[in-house]
């Protein structure tokens, strides 16, 4: 009985798609704000405030480049027949696999996905081998969405030493990582 009364009130489709009314939703892919009147995609999930459910809204570009294959058909999009002729075309391509996403589609693709910076304070540990970072040393590692509201992004601190042995992310460039530019000219040389 309690899965059934969950169930109350759950939307046709899984999926919605519109124009933004407002500027105050924010994507929760990429975590930065949709302007008014540009297209969203929504997945309705259940809300932790109320027995209902919301749509968490993205860009269609983050959508599309972090869950491509989580529609199959136009048809399981409600609000899909209202858009613009054009709009419904792009979203099609998308669907179909003849529309690419370009790689970088928001504020957490910047940088392939990966962020370095110096460690602010000694509170951060390396996710490999579960030692603190001390203040001031150069952490780096990958920007992760988080697996439970608000799913912003949230980079996965390493030690460089550890970021480089574990061989996870083989090709990575140093030069192409979200806040190496910052670094010391001695600390981008090691």
């Amino acid at each position: 009985a309690a899965v059934a009364s969950s169930m109350a009130g759950k939307p046709e489709k899984d999926f919605a798609v519109e124009y933004s009314k407002s500027n105050r939703a924010s994507c929760k892919i990429c975590a930065s704000k949709i302007d008014k009147d540009v297209l969203r995609i929504g997945q309705y999930v259940q809300s932790p405030h109320f027995d209902g459910w919301i749509p968490n809204w993205h860009h269609m570009n983050c959508f599309f480049n972090k869950k491509k294959n989580a529609i199959a058909t136009s048809s399981e999009i409600a609000g899909f027949m209202d858009l613009q002729f054009s709009d419904q075309q792009e979203i099609k391509g998308y669907l179909s696999g003849t529309k690419t996403v370009p790689a970088e589609s928001g504020s957490a693709a910047k940088g392939g996905d990966f962020q370095c910076e110096y460690a602010k304070s000694n509170r951060s540990k390396c996710k490999l081998c579960d030692e603190t970072i001390e203040s001031g040393t150069i952490r780096l590692g990958p920007v992760e969405r988080m697996d439970r509201p608000p799913f912003l992004p949230v980079p996965q601190w390493h030690h460089v030493k550890c970021f480089v042995e574990s061989k996870k992310w083989p090709g990575v460039a140093a030069a192409g990582i979200d806040g190496y530019d910052s670094l010391s000219a001695d600390d981008q040389a090691s």
